[in-house]
């Protein structure tokens, strides 16, 4: 029996698998302390029973997809939106210091996958997806890049990327605490000054306690929409001279352009209503992605992928030991934003958040470690790693 499902019916689908999703973290603690989102607990299973029930051929499914897409690009904008060049000044040479030792480790992780995909006879393009796409990026990264992946016939790599995304999410909690905790007493480290007013006036950090008002969330939803609407025609206008784009990389391209844009003549897009977007439209969009992947394609390559992760977790550990612990002073607040690094390398901005607090909760504050980490975590970090990559499959073969 064929089962099409799109539209409202898929939207319902994915809210309901996002609320089985989170019950099923209640239930298991460990799942919701390693931060793995309630959109990708619910979409596995479905993804799994969908699965198992195509496997005894009780049913067929086909998902149409438009909506999933509308949402990525949805997503994508209220990133950009957020990405204001007066944050980035404001938080001055420390969010600087991180910044450059995050875009070296995204070479590194890019690097290190290819490597190792060449030296199993895998394709290269493979490596990216156990590399900064998912690790760095998260699962709403390696779902966007693989769907441009797929379209170039990489059947693969949307699978990949997730399953990387969900073991970065996990390590990223058990590997960072224990690393930052070593140095801090290794070094005999302490609490540094905490920031003057001034400087913690200088950043405001999204609150999603605050509710916004209907005319700011009207206000954010018509910037989106805005920034989707232009992104797409200046796509398919930059085709036409041979630049390459996803959608999703000019949709946010075009916000970061609206926000700085606004900037200038002093008005605002509401931080709490951009946030709430994005946070709606990613769960969502997550949702439906695992529920219409199949989940045979996770069995892809298992010695492969092993190796892959073992070696990234090693060369992260090195790295923020060596280079970015050093890099940042040496001192408490160093060993911290490390901590953070490491969520932010592996997993998502939620495990970097999750790591800085439980050792802050233990060893005392770092306000420093809270203003910058996420403010990399936020949208840099997606800027950065989408130059990044356009730049490797530029030279990969087959690159796209």
């Amino acid at each position: 029996m064929l089962l099409s499902i799109s539209g409202i019916n898929f939207f319902i689908l994915s809210i309901v698998a996002i609320f089985i999703g989170a019950r099923i973290n209640q239930y298991f603690p460990f799942l919701e302390k390693s931060n793995i989102p309630k959109a990708v607990t619910g979409g596995l299973l479905f993804s799994a029973l969908f699965g198992i029930a195509e496997s005894y051929q009780w049913i067929s499914l086909d998902f149409n997809m438009e909506l999933r897409n509308i949402l990525l690009l949805v997503f994508f904008a209220s990133v950009g939106l957020s990405a204001k060049i007066k944050v980035l000044i404001a938080g001055g040479r420390s969010l600087v210091l991180l910044l450059i030792p995050a875009v070296i480790l995204l070479v590194i992780q890019n690097v290190t996958g290819v490597s190792i995909c060449y030296l199993f006879g895998d394709e290269p393009v493979h490596g990216l997806f156990a590399g900064s796409i998912p690790l760095a990026g998260g699962h709403g990264t390696a779902i966007a890049w693989g769907q441009e992946a797929t379209r170039q016939g990489f059947l693969y790599a949307e699978s990949i990327g997730i399953s990387f995304a969900t073991f970065g999410l996990v390590l990223g909690g058990l590997v960072g605490c224990p690393l930052a905790t070593w140095l801090i007493n290794r070094h005999q480290l302490q609490p540094n000054h905490l920031p003057t007013d001034k400087e913690m006036a200088a950043l405001h950090i999204p609150n999603m306690q605050l509710l916004p008002s209907l005319d700011d969330m009207l206000k954010a939803l018509l910037m989106v929409s805005i920034a989707v609407s232009v992104g797409v025609y200046l796509n398919e206008y930059l085709v036409t001279f041979g630049v390459l784009l996803p959608n999703f990389v000019a949709v946010m391209l075009v916000a970061i352009i609206i926000t700085n844009g606004l900037e200038l003549f002093n008005r605002e897009i509401n931080d709490e209503a951009i946030d709430i977007t994005n946070g709606v439209s990613l769960e969502v969009f997550l949702a439906m992605s695992l529920i219409a992947i199949k989940f045979s394609t996770f069995s892809y390559h298992l010695l492969q992928m092993s190796v892959l992760i073992a070696v990234q977790v090693v060369l992260i550990v090195f790295f923020t030991v060596f280079v970015v612990f050093r890099m940042l002073g040496k001192d408490y607040d160093a060993a911290i934003i490390s901590s953070g690094l490491v969520g932010l390398g592996l997993g998502a901005t939620p495990v970097a958040i999750g790591n800085m607090s439980s050792l802050t909760a233990k060893f005392g504050p770092s306000t420093k470690a809270f203003l910058i980490v996420p403010l990399v975590g936020a949208f840099f970090i997606d800027i950065a790693n989408t130059i990044v990559l356009k730049s490797f499959l530029s030279f990969l073969p087959n690159g796209f």
